[in-house]
């Protein structure tokens, strides 16, 4: 099945909230051949990510016989996949519209890092650019994000163990691609 958005090269950028994600995506946005939309879509992280991993585990249940319920029921996972990349099609062509010029769709937010294969499963002309910060200057700036706005980590160490967390994955990634 022809998919013409699907077939562009897209770029993510990754790596670990408050490490300077928004500042390239704003930069390399600004390239004439970048479509973006200078926001989060979180599309994988919120969206594609818990569909797939509920449609895997519905699937496992069914076939070890444990129960039988979900959307397995009624698709096999080919006609889920094609689910999905209708979905990424019809997303990824607004921000395409969005640039005259594009030859390039840019997605950015931090917690990607933790989603790469499945990223590159479904977009496999995928580039990523993992942005390193310092983890103590991110977990000192998580800190201060949550005490001004009530968002993120409110401890070091939970925003450390964030910062790892992002770091680890997108490394091991990026070692296995």
């Amino acid at each position: 099945m022809e998919r013409p958005v699907l077939d562009s090269k897209f770029i993510f950028v990754v790596g670990s909230p408050r490490s300077g994600t928004t500042w390239l995506q704003h930069m390399l946005s600004s390239m004439p051949n970048v479509a973006s939309i200078n926001a989060e879509l979180t599309v994988f992280s919120r969206y594609i990510a818990p569909w797939a991993n509920n449609f895997r585990i519905e699937q496992s249940n069914i076939e070890s016989g444990r129960w039988r319920q979900g959307l397995p029921l009624v698709m096999n996972r080919e006609g889920f996949d094609r689910i999905i990349y209708d979905l990424l099609e019809r997303i990824y062509g607004f921000v395409l519209r969005s640039s005259d010029n594009a030859t390039f769709i840019l997605d950015k937010h931090p917690n990607y890092a933790n989603y790469i294969p499945l990223i590159s499963t479904y977009l496999p002309n995928s580039y990523f650019i993992h942005i390193i910060r310092d983890g103590r200057d991110v977990a000192v700036s998580m800190v201060s994000v949550s005490r001004r706005v009530g968002h993120g980590p409110g401890d070091v160490r939970s925003a450390a163990k964030e910062w790892l967390r992002n770091y680890s994955n997108a490394h091991q990634a990026g070692t296995e691609l």
